[in-house]
C-alpha cells in the first residue's frame, strides 16, 4: 500500500526509466498492450481488476458491518 501510495511499485515505465528501451518493452505484462504504468495496473489492466474488486468489497462489507452496529 505504501509504495502505490509514493508511487512506488515496480511497474515497467518507472524501473526502466532512464534507460534506452524500445516501446515493446515498456507494456504491459498482462498481455493488455498497454504501457504498463501505476495507473494503467491500478486502475484499468485486467491483471489486476480481481484483486481491486475483492479490496473493495472487503471496504464495502466493513462500512456495513460498522453501520448496523450504529
Amino acid at each position: 500500500m505504501i509504495e502505490a501510495r509514493y508511487n512506488a511499485l515496480p511497474v515497467r515505465s518507472r524501473v526502466l526509466r532512464g534507460r534506452n528501451v524500445g516501446p515493446d518493452n515498456l507494456k504491459c505484462r498482462g498481455g493488455c498492450n498497454a504501457r504498463e504504468t501505476l495507473n494503467h495496473v491500478s486502475q484499468t489492466c485486467f491483471r489486476t481488476h480481481r484483486v481491486r474488486t475483492a479490496r473493495h468489497d472487503k471496504v464495502l462489507d466493513y462500512i456495513c458491518r460498522r453501520l448496523d452496529e450504529i
